[in-house]
């Protein structure tokens, strides 16, 4: 259908619904560099990279008189999905996959980094979050740290785990 894009905001989703190592056969808004990269690699045509997180896709793509699909995880922010759906012309958001809490080991740590709102909800589910440094990859993530009740000390300047892990390190050195 002319006008539609595929956006697509991990290499994860990309690898799910095409195993055969193709990419989309219509122009791709991607999320971050990585999935960019990713979708090059394949021969996709990336008409939009985004550096940021959905939200800032949805606020700077340009989204009018297209139709969007957007494939993605359960439990995607909400908010982001809905200012997509309100800038463009149709919206088709079908959940792929899904992520699935994983509890952490009993290691001794000095810092915990979440890239999901479900890695949240596994390490809270036993273990507690006191006396650590927490990192948070975005808003959403930071969101669900909040609602555990542990506000993160660090946010990801840009949803990519190098710049978290960046981040992390800057604040783990000055509180040194």
């Amino acid at each position: 259908v002319p006008g539609t894009v595929v956006v697509l905001s991990s290499a994860r989703t990309l690898d799910l619904l095409w195993p055969d190592g193709s990419a989309p056969p219509v122009p791709v808004f991607a999320v971050g560099a990585a999935t960019a990269a990713a979708i090059r690699e394949r021969g996709g045509n990336v008409a939009y990279e985004g550096s940021e997180g959905l939200s800032a896709l949805a606020a700077e793509a340009d989204l009018g008189g297209r139709a969007v699909v957007l494939p993605r995880a359960d439990g995607s922010d909400p908010i982001a999905l809905a200012a997509i759906a309100a800038r463009a012309d149709s919206f088709f958001a079908p959940v792929v996959y899904q992520t699935v809490p994983q509890p952490p080991g009993d290691d001794e740590v000095d810092a915990a980094a979440f890239g999901s709102p479900s890695a949240v909800l596994g390490w809270t589910s036993v273990r507690s979050l006191d006396g650590l440094l927490v990192g948070a990859i975005g808003r959403t993530t930071a969101a669900a740290l909040r609602e555990a009740g542990r506000p993160p000390d660090v946010i990801a300047p840009r949803p990519a785990f190098p710049a978290l892990a960046s981040a992390m390190a800057r604040e783990l050195e000055s509180s040194s």
